[in-house]
């Protein structure tokens, strides 16, 4: 399970103590429970009788739904049974595979192999026929199919088999059963290893085309480019392999993800990385593609604006010297994280979970204040709804004898809006008008509004925030 520690602060400025909300948040940051969740005690291949534990979870509705059979991986090289290396199938929290095809209307199966966890038996050693492993492996795949496939919730007609690391290699040799009901591969970082192979990668590329020569189940495969289990090169001359023998394999490679991308799954962020491809293959397919349940995946966060750079504490809107330090905090959390703002309040949510903006938005909303996300990780994503004019070098910020048109009222009335916290606009007129908005989301254009209320539309943004926007042009047009 994530670590999370998540804070929720909300402090009113005309107020002399803080708010806080501090705690788990499970339902906000956590990852949110299936509709349903099962733990069924299946038989396995019945040529090789063995009772395998299958967790199986499903989304919301009464089905029948399509059936995504995900295969786990493992902690040893080899495959080999280790009981330090348990598999869970309760615990889907750390596979944002199985939580992509909840989002999708799937229902997932999560079948324990011979020799983990909780089901029986163990692995049978194939030397370097790395390609008959995986068909035993296949083998109760397909047997635990021919179970879960009769329940009523299910649509036996249209199954994905996938996995990642050997339960991507696994899902390879599904393939190899021609099973009419297995229309889609989705192999995230597949291999195995054997230390019986004086060379293993040599073995795994040439397992990988005899799967191929016989498995025409259509395929994709995402691999990255630090992968610590499989490099590059090797995933590499597997995939060309298995084409060169006319198995179907769309490849997308995601290129490097933090220190290793063989740990994609585990990060729920990962998810935007691989969801459009995986979407693109599905949806060609005639599968369910589009987002039909979001609580299921991270919500968007929104593209960076370079407002400001990250750790400039001074730029935030709406903060006092007090919110500032809660936003110094923010900034030496670890990710994911999110800061959202509000007038008069600022609110922060720091979590290693989830979904920490959507959780950041449910608690404004617990509290009754309307939120906008200013940061998001390590990009500020927050903007003035109506643009402001570029900065410019007319004169520095501070002069107040730089201003054009305004008398000594309004010069007077720009060094009080140079002591106002973000957000602010100050805007001028051709006939000494001016105008000012402080605290308001929107200030540029409520600025404008106030001073086009007194007289013609020729009012222009003079300074906003931290910058002098006038320019010449503006100047010399009137």
């Amino acid at each position: 399970m994530l670590s999370r520690i998540v804070y929720l602060i909300a402090i009113l400025i005309c107020s002399l103590s803080a708010q806080a909300d501090t705690g788990n948040h499970s339902e906000n940051g956590g990852l949110p429970p299936p509709a349903k969740r099962m733990i069924l005690d299946l038989a396995g291949d019945p040529l090789r009788p063995v009772r395998l534990k299958v967790g199986l979870v499903l989304p919301p509705g009464p089905g029948p739904f399509p059936l995504v059979i995900w295969n786990h991986g493992s902690n040893r090289r080899d495959g080999s049974k280790d009981k330090r290396a348990l598999v869970d199938e309760t615990n889907i929290d750390r596979n944002m595979g199985v939580y992509y095809f909840l989002s999708r209307g799937y229902a997932v199966a999560l079948p324990v192999m011979r020799g983990f966890g909780h089901s029986g038996g163990s692995i049978q050693a194939t030397g370097c026929r790395l390609d008959d492993m995986g068909r035993n492996s296949a083998a109760d795949i397909q047997a635990v199919l021919n179970q879960i496939g009769t329940r009523p919730e299910i649509d036996s007609r249209r199954v994905v088999v996938g996995g990642s690391s050997i339960g991507g290699w696994n899902s390879l040799a599904v393939g190899t059963l021609q099973d009419a009901r297995v229309v889609a591969i989705v192999n995230f970082y597949g291999g195995i290893h054997s230390s019986a192979c004086s060379n293993d990668n040599e073995a795994l590329v040439q397992s990988t085309r005899r799967i191929a020569a016989i498995s025409r189940v259509p395929s994709l495969w995402l691999y990255g480019d630090n992968d610590q289990v499989f490099p590059k090169p090797l995933w590499q001359a597997m995939h060309r392999g298995y084409v060169e023998q006319g198995g179907k394999a769309e490849m997308i490679a995601f290129g490097p993800y933090k220190s290793d991308s063989h740990h994609l799954l585990s990060d729920p962020y990962g998810v935007f990385i691989y969801s459009q491809s995986l979407d693109s293959f599905l949806e060609r397919l005639g599968l369910p593609s589009q987002k039909k349940f979001p609580d299921y995946v991270p919500m968007s966060p929104p593209a960076p604006t370079h407002y400001s750079v990250i750790d400039d504490v001074e730029s935030v809107p709406f903060l006092n010297a007090s919110n500032r330090e809660t936003y110094r905090k923010f900034l030496t959390s670890s990710h994911p994280r999110a800061f959202l703002i509000a007038p008069n309040k600022a609110v922060i949510l720091n979590t290693g979970g989830f979904d920490p903006l959507a959780g950041g938005f449910a608690a404004c909303e617990r509290h009754g204040i309307e939120c906008w996300p200013y940061a998001f990780n390590d990009d500020v994503v927050w903007a003035h709804p109506t643009p402001a004019p570029p900065p410019t070098q007319f004169a520095k910020l501070e002069d107040t004898t730089a201003i054009p048109y305004v008398n000594d009222a309004g010069r007077d009335a720009y060094k009080q809006f140079l002591t106002r916290s973000r957000p602010r606009a100050f805007v001028i007129a051709p006939d000494g008008r001016w105008s000012m908005s402080t605290g308001n989301p929107d200030p540029v254009a409520a600025a404008l509004a106030a001073c086009g209320d007194r007289g013609p539309p020729d009012c222009h943004a003079y300074a906003v925030d931290g910058a002098v926007v006038w320019s010449e042009a503006a100047a010399a047009s009137h």
